[in-house]
């Protein structure tokens, strides 16, 4: 033989002998189709299902017996472990065996109802390495276990049935042996929620028609200054760019709305009540006072306030599942969320606001896969949840744990007078319920202020809650989540409006916005609290004390020397890639947000997340890559992703943002939705109808101090006026103008200074009158040539932003001392009553004053700290029965007062 034959011949003999030997092995049979050996898992959260090989061909399938309890129809619940990805063709080619699926654990796992001829046919058919029975053990959910443990009364459990025509016949078995239903809580997918003897759980899971076990807890309520500029940052929006809600409709679940009656409520709701529904089984009026609160702060125009107490979407309509349990108004009842988020045709809403949960273990409940669920099918409706009150980590609230709701945690308010728990809004509230999520999972998704917020108080209450604010019987404190949830359920309600109005999307149709943009847009402009001095939020964010921040709405949607751009509805499947070019022109903060609404997860997954999406930016000029939420390779967890690259290192040029379908199961044509939010200084023309520099218009808005101990009054008043036109004011003849005098009435009224001089205390009383543009801290003092307070003055209008007026009545003593000036200053144009403050200069470091809840604080003078706030708290105490050296200020001034000491 040739020799040049004799390679090419020894390297094809042994595909050759291979190929007659399958040939010979399969000749008289059936076609096998070869597949290359593989291994799969499925993480379960109490086990790992492996199945496959790496060594020889893949083993044979075998369908496993049928457990000795089946349904009906003759079915039980089965995990299959696929091959390939469980996308829709591996998911059609189950069904075609006559199964039916019922949830995926992604990428491999597959839970379906099937009877012994489906599972044979599953197992013949090729694409899949193995086929379980799901145990009891299996069916139940790990925390149920541990309280099983230890139980000796009915424990409060969740069953959920095989197919929802199982529910019947499972409520009666149960009811049969000693289970107590509780019908407040509805579902979609006819899960039975009961209370029952602990021996009957294991029970429960051993039948075929049993799907899932798990505890339950009654959903509960989870029970101003937070608009302005350094918080929310709502009040420019409101008077700049002139969102208010108006057109839109959201929905509030909660205790009820003030009387329930749409037409003798109180005025702050009147002419906007879409609806009030009223549940079987709860009151028709709002008897705890907590939801009519909750609709204050979302959407009350403040009327019976005179315009102070302004809720964020003010101008929008309201819908209100009245839910307050008749007998015990501390439990909510709930509609299954096909009811609870249904657009109703005459009053369309697609934000709804929930300040209730239940369950504080951070699991993925079925509750929250029945929240998933119906979000996946209707992508362009939005929920905001309490993300609860526990005060710990591993706690967030269901449904706040779902994956495509916005969870709200809460943070500190800016009323120091208040509490020393009410003075930095750049901390979390220490009540405020953490993450992650047992799965890792981060949550809260945001936050929001939650203590001593003050809103409209039921005519229906007795409950004062944390007080009366200070001359107004109808508005009253309160602090929680539930106080958060409906600020950023407003704020989703203003985004809304400019999407429709400004950035050119569909109030309706298949051209609306949805909740994945909206989400995208509240958490991508969300304030980092890491950075402000003082914070205490867990560290940068995201993480799970924050989220992603506090919400900033106006860093959100106007942020200053930045553009936005929206990419809504982006198209995902497994392996797609998407991506948009962004030329930076300078080195501004580039923020980039991904969101998107997931396919709902499985109860028992070791994880919710079904479709895995990725967010990577690219600088083109210098090949650096940010990956979302900083987990290089992918986060495979999340359903939020950020990066946000602050200024120094941006570096202008071009850069890419590319979303990767890392591992899609089911794809955007099934449901669900994908949205970019892209903030910084890019060279792309961002279209936005709002063109703030060729503005005519404006509100004029003027704010008097109003006093419950004095007669006068200059309540809010808002005009409208064009630019150029000059408006004139005047002060009422009540108001002091000028200064005057008042002797302290204290026996400890004298005061000795470092160098040993006794002197008497006395307190000067200055009104004065500024004017400030919206978002200001500082105005411009009115005064006449006295330098005292001008009582009628004139107002040119030509400025781009809203014009406010502010009186202030001031105190100061008129003995001077070495002591440095220092201010206690409350902002009027949103909280326009002080409280008493009393104060004793301990020397000439220290300065002690009392609050009007009673705490006493010690402040210490601090260099660092700059003339403006050069003194810092050292201590804080109690209140005590008898307070010493305290200078005590007539009452007919107590509360209207502005205290300094020089």
């Amino acid at each position: 033989m040739n020799k040049k034959f004799i390679a090419p011949l020894m390297i094809a003999l042994p595909v050759i002998v291979g190929a007659m030997f399958f040939f010979c092995r399969n000749a008289s049979g059936p076609a096998v189709v070869l597949y290359e050996p593989v291994v799969r898992s499925v993480h379960l959260a109490n086990r790992t299902i492996t199945a496959g090989t790496n060594e020889g061909p893949t083993p044979t399938v075998l369908a496993p017996r049928m457990p000795s309890r089946l349904s009906s129809r003759g079915t039980a619940a089965f995990m299959v472990v696929a091959r390939d990805k469980a996308t829709l063709p591996v998911r059609n080619r189950i069904s075609a065996c006559g199964a039916r699926v019922t949830g995926v654990i992604a990428p491999y796992g597959i839970v379906v109802e099937a009877n012994s001829a489906a599972l044979e046919r599953i197992a013949a058919d090729g694409s899949f390495l193995a086929i379980e029975c799901l145990s009891s053990e299996d069916k139940i959910a790990l925390h149920l276990k541990a309280v099983l443990a230890d139980a000796k009364a009915n424990v409060p459990i969740t069953v959920v049935p095989l197919h929802i025509d199982d529910s019947p016949v499972i409520e009666e078995a149960m009811v049969s042996n000693g289970a107590k239903i509780v019908k407040t809580c509805g579902s979609d997918a006819g899960s039975i929620r009961a209370e029952v003897p602990p021996g009957l759980v294991a029970k429960l899971a051993e039948r075929g028609d049993v799907s899932w076990i798990e505890r339950f807890e009654h959903l509960r309520p989870l029970s101003d200054v937070a608009v302005r500029p350094g918080l929310l940052n709502v009040a420019p929006i409101h008077e700049t760019y002139g969102l208010t809600g108006k057109g839109q409709y959201v929905t509030i679940s909660d205790s009820g709305l003030d009387n329930g009656n749409p037409d003798t409520i109180l005025a702050d709701f009147r002419d906007r009540i879409g609806f009030i529904t009223t549940l079987g089984g709860c009151l028709g009026y709002d008897k705890s006072g907590h939801g009519t609160h909750v609709a204050g702060i979302l959407a009350g125009n403040g009327e019976t306030s005179g315009g102070w107490f302004k809720g964020v979407a003010y101008e929008a309509k309201i819908n209100v599942f009245q839910c307050s349990d008749a007998n015990n108004e501390e439990v909510i009842w709930v509609l299954p969320p096909s009811s609870l988020f249904a657009v109703n045709a005459n009053h369309p809403s697609y934000i709804h606001s929930g300040s209730w949960g239940g369950g504080t273990v951070s699991t993925y409940t079925s509750f929250c896969r029945e929240f998933d669920s119906y979000l996946w099918a209707h992508p362009t409706v939005f929920g905001a949840f309490a993300a609860g009150n526990e005060n710990s980590a591993y706690a967030i609230s269901e449904p706040a744990g779902a994956k495509n709701v916005l969870a709200v945690g809460a943070t500190e308010n800016m009323r120091p007078y208040e509490s020393s728990h009410a003075d930095n809004p750049s901390q979390v509230s220490d009540y405020s319920s953490r993450g992650p999520m047992v799965d890792g999972r981060i949550k809260p998704d945001v936050c929001a202020p939650g203590m001593y917020i003050a809103s409209v108080r039921s005519t229906r209450t007795d409950t004062e809650r944390f007080g009366l604010y200070p001359g107004f019987d109808r508005y009253m404190y309160d602090c929680g989540t539930s106080m958060a949830t409906p600020f950023v359920s407003g704020c989703a309600a203003l985004v809304r409006q400019w999407l429709v109005e400004r950035r050119g999307f569909s109030s309706d149709g298949d051209s609306m916005p949805t909740a994945a943009l909206i989400k995208a847009i509240i958490t991508g402009g969300a304030h980092d609290m890491s950075v402000d001095s003082g914070a205490v939020c867990g560290g940068a964010a995201p993480n799970s004390y924050q989220g992603w921040g506090r919400v900033n709405l106006g860093q959100s949607l106007y942020p200053t020397n930045a553009s936005v751009m929206l990419v809504d509805r982006i198209a995902f499947s497994d392996g797609s890639a998407y991506s948009v070019k962004v030329t930076v022109t300078n080195s501004a903060p580039l923020a980039v947000q991904l969101v998107w609404t997931d396919y709902p997860g499985d109860e028992r997954a070791a994880k919710a997340l079904v479709n895995d999406l990725d967010l990577v930016v690219s600088n083109a000029t210098t090949s650096a890559v940010w990956y979302g939420n900083g987990v290089r390779g992918g986060d495979d967890v999340n359903t939020v992703e950020s990066v946000r690259i602050p200024a120094q290192e941006v570096s202008p040029g071009e850069y890419f943002v590319m979303v990767k379908g890392k591992s899609v199961i089911h794809d955007s044509t099934e449901g669900g939705a994908a949205a970019l939010y892209v903030r910084g200084a890019f060279s792309e023309e961002v279209y936005d109808s709002w063109k703030a520099d060729a503005r005519t218009e404006f509100k004029i808005k003027s704010y008097m101090l109003l006093s419950s101990n004095k007669d006068y009054r200059w309540k809010f008043s808002e005009v409208t006026a064009t630019k150029g036109q000059t408006l004139s004011f005047s002060v009422p003849s009540s108001v002091p103008g000028g200064s005057e005098t008042i002797d302290v009435s204290s026996a400890n009224d004298r005061y000795q200074d470092e160098n040993g001089e006794v002197k008497q205390m006395k307190v000067q009383r200055l009104g004065r009158v500024e004017i400030a543009h919206s978002g200001d801290e500082y105005g411009v003092p009115v005064t006449n040539a006295a330098g005292y307070m001008a009582t009628e003055f004139s107002v040119a209008v030509d400025g781009d932003k809203d014009i406010l007026f502010r009186f202030y009545d001031e105190a100061s003593t008129n003995v001077h001392t070495t002591l440095p000036m220092w201010w206690y200053r409350r902002y009027l144009e949103t909280d326009p009553i002080s409280d008493v403050v009393r104060f004793t200069a301990v020397s000439p470091t220290l300065l002690e004053w009392t609050g009007g809840a009673g705490f006493t604080h010690i402040l210490e003078r601090t260099e660092s700290l700059g003339a403006a706030a050069d003194w810092r708290e050292v201590y804080a105490r109690p209140p005590t029965p008898a307070l010493t050296n305290v200078w005590l200020v007539p009452t007919e001034y107590s509360t209207n007062s502005f205290f300094r000491i020089r």
